[in-house]
């Protein structure tokens, strides 16, 4: 099963991003965006929105819950 980090890195290599565009279209550190990819985070509600919107997405979907370490 993919996970939330999973689906973000195809969503953004599908897009033709980097992480350092979507970290600077959202405002945030490149870092944040690599937790993410990673599941060491999950973006909060607002962030999911702008990432729906960056990699044309829903952002009412369903997505994996995070790995618990």
């Amino acid at each position: 099963m993919k996970t939330f980090g999973d689906l973000l890195h195809i969503k953004r290599y599908e897009n033709h991003l980097t992480l350092s565009q979507i970290a600077k279209q959202m405002g945030i550190a490149q870092t944040t965006v690599k937790a993410w990819e990673m599941d060491a985070e999950r973006p909060d509600g607002r962030q999911m929105e702008q990432l729906a919107k960056l990699l044309s997405f829903d952002s009412g979907v369903a997505l994996p819950k995070p790995h618990k370490s």
